[in-house]
C-alpha cells in the first residue's frame, strides 16, 4: 500500500484529523505478492508514509506488485489519477449561464476554465509518467493495470494510452 494524501501527521496526531487516502494491492496468500515499485506520478515534495505524512499539495502515485499464478509471474499496477471533469460544452455553457446571471465574473469564468485545462493537462502528464514507468517492466511479463483514472474509458486521453500500451478495457471487453 501507499499513502498518497494525509496532510501533516505524526502517527494519529495532526491535521486534517479525519483524512488519509492511498492505494493498495491485495492478493490471496500463496500468490507470492511482492512489492515491485512505488511510482510518483505527480505532486510536490513531501512525506507520504504510514507513520508520518507531511504535504501541502495533491500527490498521485502508482503502486506495482508482482504475483505468481500457476508458476507464471505477472504484474499488477494500481493507480489513482487527478480528478477533473471532462471538458465538454454542457459544463462550459453552465459556466456561461452563471456569467450572464451575474453569479460569477468574467475573470472567475476564465480562471475556472484555465484550472480545468490545467487539470486535464495534469492527467495527461500522469499517464505519460505511468507509461514511462510501465516501460521499465520486463516486456515479456503480463501487466494488469487498474485503479481510479478519474475519466470515462472513452476519453481520448485514456483511449490513446490504452492503444499505445496494448491494454484492453475489461468493461469494454465484456460488452
Amino acid at each position: 500500500h501507499q499513502v498518497c494524501m494525509g496532510g501533516i501527521k505524526f502517527g494519529p496526531l495532526g491535521i486534517p484529523s479525519n483524512f488519509k487516502e492511498g492505494i493498495a494491492i491485495l492478493a490471496r496468500p500463496g500468490l507470492g505478492l511482492r512489492h515491485a515499485g512505488i511510482w510518483k506520478l505527480s505532486g510536490g515534495a513531501g512525506l507520504h508514509g504510514d507513520v508520518m505524512t507531511f504535504q501541502f499539495t495533491e500527490a498521485c502515485f502508482a503502486l506495482a506488485a508482482s504475483l505468481t499464478i500457476e508458476g507464471k509471474t505477472l504484474y499488477v499496477v494500481n493507480t489513482h489519477l487527478h480528478s477533473v471533469p471532462q471538458m465538454d460544452s454542457s459544463l462550459y455553457h453552465r459556466l456561461e449561464e452563471d456569467l450572464r446571471a451575474g453569479t460569477i465574473s468574467r475573470q472567475e469564468l476564465d480562471d475556472a476554465v484555465a484550472r480545468w485545462r490545467e487539470g486535464l493537462d495534469l492527467q495527461a502528464e500522469q499517464l505519460g509518467e505511468l507509461q514511462k514507468r510501465l516501460g521499465g517492466l520486463p516486456p515479456e511479463v503480463p501487466v494488469i493495470l487498474g485503479g481510479d483514472f478519474n475519466m470515462p474509458p472513452d476519453r481520448d486521453t485514456l483511449a490513446g494510452f490504452r492503444a499505445q500500451n496494448g491494454f484492453s478495457d475489461v468493461c469494454g471487453a465484456a460488452t
